[in-house]
Parts: structure tokens; C-alpha cells; sequence
């Protein structure tokens, strides 16, 4: 489980390059993606940035896997929802249906591209995670919605 903890997050970038880094993406494609939102106002009148971590949460019910007119979108027994490139026709279906906008189209290879907590690779937890100098992404193996991040 991967725990995103955004008011820690300074939106240095750092997960996303190490996403795109082991996964080969191109410029503007992402498996995670951070994003600034409107600034705000802290009670010293100081602005603070506010920053959204997009990333597939694996939900426990996926849209984009039921939509898959190919089933190329599918959920492991360990619920991770991972991408059978061979069977993904880059139709973007999956793209409209997912509701936190975590999937990506890839041009270079006219196929999808989401978070998979980087399952295929053989690393100890996901590459954004421990590439995350702030702490705001964190990996657990615990499936337990009140594991606390650090």
C-alpha cells in the first residue's frame, strides 16, 4: 500500500523522475504526478503552496478495470491494478472512467500507463516512495486503512 501524506510533499518533482526513470516514460506522460494547487494563506499571511500527489490508489473496485473492453486493465489477488500491455489497445476508455485522473496515455507506444507500485520490477517498494525525500509517499505492506505514515 503506498500512503501519500501530501502536506509533506514540497513538489520537488523527485517521485515523478524516479518513476519516469525506471519506467522509461516520455515528457508528458506520468504514473504519478505531482500537481500545484491554488495557493493558500496560512495565519501569518505567508502563502503556502498546497500540492496534489496523482496516483492510481488501486481501488478496491476499479472503474477502469470494469470498463476495459479488452480486460487489459485487471486486479491481482494482492490488489494491484496492473496493465496486460499485450491486450491494451490504447482505446483511452479507461482514461474517462478513472475518477482521480491517474491513468496516462502513452503516444510512444499508443498504450496506457498507471501506477502498478512498480510490482514488475524487483525492487523492496515502489520506486517514488523511496525516492521521496520528504516522507510524503510512503510503502506499506500492511493493507490496513489505519497504518499511520511517519
Amino acid at each position: 500500500m503506498l500512503i501519500s501524506t501530501p502536506n509533506l510533499c514540497i513538489g520537488c518533482h523527485s517521485c515523478e523522475v524516479a518513476c519516469k526513470q525506471i519506467n522509461n516514460l516520455p515528457l508528458g506522460v506520468f504514473r504519478i504526478k505531482v500537481e500545484d494547487v491554488e495557493p493558500k494563506y496560512n495565519a501569518n499571511g505567508k502563502i503556502m503552496m498546497r500540492i496534489r500527489i496523482v496516483r492510481c490508489t488501486q481501488c478496491e473496485k476499479p472503474q477502469c478495470v470494469n470498463i476495459c473492453p479488452r480486460g487489459a486493465l485487471r486486479k491481482r489477488e494482492d490488489g494491484v491494478v496492473v496493465v496486460e500491455k499485450s491486450l491494451c489497445t490504447g482505446c483511452k476508455i479507461c482514461i474517462d472512467a478513472c475518477p482521480i485522473h491517474a491513468i496516462w496515455f502513452n503516444p510512444e507506444t499508443g498504450k496506457i500507463e498507471k501506477c502498478n507500485l512498480c510490482v514488475d520490477k524487483e525492487i523492496s517498494e515502489p520506486f517514488c516512495a523511496k525516492h521521496c525525500i520528504t516522507g510524503a509517499l510512503r510503502y506499506s505492506i500492511s493493507n490496513s486503512s489505519s497504518w499511520i505514515p511517519w
